[in-house]
């Protein structure tokens, strides 16, 4: 509609006020929740992550039974790591997984964990949290990436010989 032609121009705002408007006329529209939704990712498109993480916190209460609320959970979460509120984001992400343990989101979600560990130097917590990624979905994509970040965390870690065998079991993978 006209939200995606204010978007294409560039005009996230007034796309915003188009789709405040017609929530607010039809708040029980079937398509009510995914509009409100898609405030959050016009802003998080511009890089406007606290105005985007307001945005989905917003969704998040009004429409709180919404398919997309893990959705919603984990760009807030981004959002809040890359305004350098990692333990807050690591927190969001976490929420993710304990309420929506169902969700396709929660390898991702842990592995953002893990990701937030390692970059405050917590290195035991990441290697922790990528080994539950790998262990809880083998042969994914996710635990792919979860052991190549084990085995960063490990080198991090001044575990070299643990590091390696991390590095040649990934390759022996493969």
């Amino acid at each position: 509609g006209i939200q995606y032609a204010y978007t294409v121009q560039g005009k996230e705002d007034e796309a915003a006020r188009e789709i405040d408007a017609y929530v607010t006329k039809n708040p029980s529209a079937p398509q009510a929740d995914k509009l409100a939704f898609k405030k959050g990712d016009l802003y998080f498109s511009r890089k406007d992550y606290a105005t985007a993480a307001a945005e989905w916190d917003a969704f998040m209460k009004k429409y709180p039974a919404s398919p997309l609320v893990p959705e919603a959970l984990f760009w807030t979460g981004k959002s809040q790591a890359a305004l350098g509120r990692s333990d807050e984001a690591a927190r969001t992400f976490t929420l993710l997984v304990d309420r929506h343990p169902k969700s396709p989101l929660v390898p991702d979600a842990l592995l953002e964990v893990g990701t937030l560990h390692a970059g405050k130097k917590n290195l035991e917590q990441a290697v922790s949290v990528y080994g539950s990624v790998e262990e809880k979905f083998p042969g994914t994509e996710a635990a792919q990436r979860a052991a190549y970040e084990k085995g960063v965390a490990y080198r991090d870690a001044g575990r070299a010989d643990q590091a390696r065998a991390q590095f040649s079991q990934l390759s022996a993978d493969r």
